[in-house]
């Protein structure tokens, strides 16, 4: 009997995609500091119009339009209000990091010793990114804290992608 084709993207088969995305915005924020924030803003806004233009054309309604309008948004508050770019940037880091529990929390019992690891540094290193944008916005002229946000964010790919390469084929978030 033939296999069905999977029509919709789950958070799990874009793993790899948010680890690249946490590296090179690490890399960027690390050589480019400040600069690079409403470049980080619109290239995010851009993926998930993307990413809502794919779900609409496999008719999942709902998670595409949701995508488009968030994608959407994104580019336009880069584009018109750069001032609150990296505030905005730090609440949805955060929001990433209780995305990842929320998703996660369900099958940590199951799963390997590193991968519990894995996850809670996942999440522990995300929460810093966010709150760190946060501490940007609110304390403006420290520089440094764009180095270390870049650092974190680093560590939060090098470890995302650890984990899906350790757990190969199952769910990686």
């Amino acid at each position: 009997m033939a296999k069905k084709i999977q029509s919709t993207a789950k958070v799990t088969d874009n793993s790899v995609m948010l680890c690249l995305l946490f590296i090179v915005m690490g890399v960027l924020f690390v050589w480019l500091e400040a600069g690079v924030a409403a470049i980080a803003m619109m290239t995010i806004g851009v993926i998930a119009t993307v990413l809502g233009l794919f779900e609409l054309f496999h008719k999942n309604w709902i998670m595409g339009i949701i995508e488009l309008l968030i994608g959407i948004a994104l580019i336009l508050v880069a584009a018109l209000a750069p001032d609150i770019v990296i505030l905005i940037l730090g609440i949805a880091i955060l929001l990433f990091a209780i995305l990842v529990f929320v998703m996660g929390f369900k099958s940590f019992k199951g799963m390997a010793s590193v991968a519990k690891v894995l996850y809670i540094l996942t999440i522990l290193l995300a929460l810093v990114v966010g709150i760190l944008f946060i501490v940007a916005y609110a304390v403006s002229g420290v520089e440094g804290i764009f180095i270390a946000i870049g650092a974190i964010s680093l560590a939060v790919g090098v470890v995302m992608l650890v984990k899906a390469a350790l757990t190969s084929g199952r769910a990686a978030v």
